[in-house]
């Protein structure tokens, strides 16, 4: 049975202890500028360095005060696979964290988390991805920023202070001869990781608990999701008496307008008519996440 729950891009730093010894083992080069034949340098001033090995991007930064840091970035799906629209189970993930370690050589508690993101696929079945990412109209209080990525499939983006929520056609994305939707949040900052999934490095990550810790925050955001059904307004029963409303829900600024007290009333309202729906939205969602041979295996797939 594949995990649900996938991490996929990385960047990761390790301790000045091991950056001899991986500048030694990678094939590292500086950028030139072409016109003028001069060494690139960052705009404060850093040297940088880069290795590409294995779909894993590898940066040296070289400050003009000597201090330096080692940066790592992958995606574990294509490191692993070669790509990051099929499901790891529980086995890959770990596989692909001890695969990662072996290759840079570094054990695994002392790979340093900059940043990462997981999430999970779904295949819908009553609505099209395009569609289904044009019904989410805010995250609690959150208008997600809209916009399309290389590929031409849509995104929403719901940035807070510490993570990001991501809403995106992945089937777009990949070129895929079918749709998927991918739910996916993005940790900037590891004081938020510590706090809500005991995770700063490598090593925690592929832990059991850490997994189901982050399936818990995966709901824990779609369940802010407001989302509203384009299929309410074919309901003979809220036409017309009910349409203004709907159309009214189907605005952000509506719900920006609400206090929390007319806010939650108002969802309350929104999931009496969802619940006149043969399909939920938010339960087709939720559905890879609610498989429950996968909750009866999730702790002993080793």
């Amino acid at each position: 049975m594949t995990n649900p729950i996938s991490p996929d891009g990385i960047h990761l730093t390790v301790p000045h202890r091991y950056h001899k010894q991986i500048l030694k083992n990678f094939n590292f080069f500086q950028s030139i500028n072409t016109d003028t034949g001069e060494i690139r340098v960052s705009k404060y001033g850093n040297e940088i360095w880069t290795a590409n090995e294995s779909h894993v991007r590898l940066q040296y930064v070289k400050s003009q005060f000597g201090t330096s840091h080692l940066h790592i970035r992958t995606s574990i799906g294509i490191f692993y696979k070669g790509n990051n629209y099929e499901s790891l189970t529980r086995s890959d993930f770990q596989n692909a964290i001890r695969k990662l370690s072996g290759f840079i050589g570094v054990p695994m508690l002392d790979f340093q988390l900059r940043s990462f993101e997981f999430g999970y696929n779904s295949k819908l079945k009553s609505i099209t991805t395009e569609t289904f990412i044009n019904s989410i109209i805010a995250c609690k209080t959150k208008v997600p920023d809209r916009n399309s990525f290389n590929g031409g499939g849509l995104q929403l983006i719901f940035p807070y202070q510490h993570f990001s929520v991501k809403v995106y056609d992945k089937g777009q994305q990949m070129r895929l001869p079918y749709e998927l939707l991918r739910m996916e949040l993005v940790i900037h900052r590891m004081r938020y990781s510590q706090k809500h999934l005991g995770v700063i490095n490598l090593n925690q990550m592929q832990l059991p608990t850490s997994q189901i810790k982050m399936e818990q925050l995966l709901r824990k955001k779609i369940n802010d999701l407001i989302i509203v059904d384009p299929a309410l307004i074919t309901l003979p029963e809220y036409i017309p008496n009910q349409k203004e409303k709907i159309m009214r829900y189907s605005s952000s600024s509506f719900w920006l307008s609400l206090d929390w007290a007319q806010r939650k009333k108002q969802l309350q309202t929104l999931a009496s008519l969802n619940s006149k729906l043969n399909v939920n939205l938010k339960d087709q969602l939720l559905a890879p996440l609610n498989n429950v041979q996968h909750n009866q295996n999730f702790l002993t797939r080793i």
